[in-house]
């Protein structure tokens, strides 16, 4: 059975130790509702034939006071999956997507988006993509938007101004393969 440990640091930041066997990733957690919040803390990747799969859901708020453009096809945007690997966070997981360039989903100051993201990830040993970047994929993660932008031009390829990295993130959320 997998442990949660929580342990406060004073004056600085809360941290969550998730262990199995006492080991584990620690990763600081932020408090309140940030700009990318999560449907559950805790999200379960189930084994296949090929490799992982689950759902994870979240809601994009818009918390600034200009409208946000996501570049998408088909309703499918860049985003990415970040672990915390003691330290730092490193890439985890990214989506394959298609080439093409619907019209931007707009979310106007205040809004918000709902999305069902739909996480594949092959086995290492196999020719399935894509695939996990990190070797033990249980632990804590973010999420992050790689695709808003404020003032979007359509005649890009620079799209607009890159929402700062504050106003594209999650807050920490566990991932569990099994």
């Amino acid at each position: 059975m997998r442990l949660l440990f929580s342990v406060a640091l004073a004056g600085a930041a809360s941290l969550v130790l998730f262990g199995c066997g006492g080991e584990g990733p620690v990763a600081p957690l932020a408090h309140g509702d940030g700009p990318v919040v999560m449907g559950s803390e805790l999200f379960v990747l189930e084994a296949g034939t090929a490799g992982w799969s689950g759902t994870l859901t979240f809601e994009y708020r818009n918390q600034t006071d200009r409208t946000i453009s996501l570049l998408n096809c088909r309703g499918n945007f860049g985003l990415r999956l970040e672990k915390w690997m003691g330290q730092e966070w490193v890439l985890g997981w990214a989506p394959v997507l298609q080439l093409c360039l619907s019209p931007p989903i707009e979310i106007s100051p205040g809004e918000s988006h709902e999305h069902e993201l739909h996480v594949f990830g092959g086995f290492p040993d196999g020719n399935v993509y894509p695939k996990f970047f990190v070797d033990e994929i249980s632990g804590h993660y973010r999420l992050v938007i790689t695709s808003g932008y404020w003032d979007y031009d359509p005649d890009g390829p620079e799209w607009g101004e890159l929402v700062p990295l504050e106003e594209r993130v999650s807050r920490p959320f566990r991932l569990w393969a099994r």
